[in-house]
C-alpha cells in the first residue's frame, strides 16, 4: 500500500508542476517559473536550448519581456492537457499536449488559438520536491523542430483533519479528495452543456453561492432563476443537440480537511454558422468548497471572464438581447 501511495502521490505532484509551469509562464513570475527547473535543468524549445535556472529566466525576460509586479495577462495563456505521468522512483517522464491563445482584435474580442504541441518531460525528486531536469517544446501547428529551427514543416503543404498528515491514511484521503474535487468541477460544466438545471444546481452546497462581477446568486432556488432567465425556460436534457460546450483546465485544488479551494480556466465554445466550433469566451473560476453529507459541494464560485473582459462580455449579451439571437 505504501509503494502504491507513493506513485500515486509522485504522478499528482508532477501533475501539479505541469500546472504550475504553464500558469507562473502566464503570469509572467520569471524566477518562480525558472525554480520549477533543477538547478542544470534544461529548456528547449522554438527559442533555442538554455542550461539553469538563470539562463531560463534570462530567456523569459528576453523574448517576452519585463513585466511590472501587478502585472495581469488579459492578453494570452497557456492550456495543458492530456498529460501521461510514469514515475520511477525518484524520476519521472512526462508526455503532455498545449495550445496557446491570444485575443482578437476588434470590437468583441475572443479566445483564438495561434500554435499547438507537445511538451515531453524528465523529473527528478529533488530534497523532496519534484523539479524539471529537462523539457523539450514540441510546435507542431505551426511546427518548428527544436533542435533545427530552420527545418522545413513536413505538414506545411498538407490540407481530513483529524488524521495524522504524514499516515497512510491522511495522504491517501488527500489525493481522494482533490481527485474528487477535480471531477466535480468538471461534473460543473457537464451540468451546463447538458442544460441540466437540477444537476447543475446539485454541485452546489445548500446555501452555494455563485458570483460574477455585481451578479451574485445563493441558494438553489435563485441559482435555479438563473439559468432560467438565461435559457428562457427549463429545457430537456440533451447532451449530443448541445450548441456549446466548456473546456476546463489548468486545476489546481488544494485541501484542508473538510474545506478546500481551487482555481481553473474555462474556455467556452459554440457552433458558428457553420456549425464548426467557435471559442468565444476564456475565463477564470476562482472557489471555496466544503465536504457537505460526504460529498464534495461548491460553496462559492466566483467567475472572472478574461477574453472578453466581463465589461467587454455584457455588450456582447446586451447586442444578442437586442438582436434576439441566442
Amino acid at each position: 500500500m505504501e509503494d502504491r501511495l507513493q506513485r500515486l502521490e509522485a504522478e499528482s505532484e508532477v501533475r501539479r508542476l505541469l500546472v504550475d509551469y504553464a500558469n507562473l509562464l502566464d503570469a509572467r513570475d520569471y524566477k518562480a517559473y525558472a525554480d520549477l527547473f533543477t538547478e542544470d535543468g534544461e529548456w528547449t524549445g522554438g527559442m533555442g536550448s538554455f542550461r539553469g535556472r538563470g539562463a531560463i529566466e534570462q530567456m523569459l525576460i528576453d523574448n517576452i519581456g519585463p513585466v511590472d509586479s501587478d502585472f495581469f495577462n488579459a492578453s494570452n495563456f497557456h492550456q495543458t492537457a492530456n498529460p501521461h505521468v510514469e514515475v520511477d522512483g525518484e524520476t519521472a517522464k512526462a508526455h503532455s499536449m498545449f495550445l496557446f491563445w491570444v485575443r482578437s482584435g476588434g470590437n468583441h474580442p475572443t479566445p483564438q488559438p495561434v500554435l499547438a504541441g507537445r511538451y515531453t518531460d524528465d523529473f527528478v525528486r529533488v530534497d523532496g520536491q519534484w523539479k524539471i531536469a529537462r523539457r523539450v517544446a514540441h510546435n507542431l501547428i505551426p511546427y518548428k523542430d527544436p533542435h533545427n529551427p530552420d527545418a522545413p514543416d513536413p505538414g506545411a503543404n498538407t490540407s481530513s483533519a483529524t488524521l495524522q498528515p504524514n499516515s497512510v491514511e491522511a495522504r491517501l484521503q488527500k489525493v481522494e479528495d482533490e481527485l474528487a474535487i477535480q471531477r466535480l468541477l468538471i461534473e460543473y460544466s457537464a451540468r451546463l452543456d447538458a442544460k441540466d438545471i437540477a444537476g447543475w444546481v446539485d454541485v452546489f452546497a445548500k446555501n452555494g453561492t455563485w458570483e460574477n462581477g455585481d451578479q451574485i446568486h445563493s441558494g438553489p432556488e435563485q441559482l435555479r432563476a438563473l439559468l432560467i432567465r438565461l435559457w428562457g425556460m427549463e429545457p430537456e436534457i440533451d447532451y449530443m443537440q448541445g450548441v456549446s460546450y466548456q473546456v476546463i483546465h489548468g486545476i489546481r485544488v488544494d485541501v484542508d480537511g473538510d474545506k478546500a479551494t481551487a482555481k481553473s480556466r474555462h474556455t467556452l465554445l459554440r457552433r458558428d454558422e457553420n456549425g464548426a466550433p467557435k471559442p468565444v469566451l476564456a475565463g477564470i473560476y476562482d472557489d471555496e468548497l466544503i465536504r457537505e453529507d460526504g460529498q464534495w459541494k461548491i460553496l462559492y464560485r466566483k467567475d472572472f471572464p478574461v477574453i472578453p473582459s466581463r465589461e467587454e462580455w455584457e455588450r456582447v449579451l446586451a447586442e444578442n438581447r437586442k438582436n434576439k439571437t441566442p
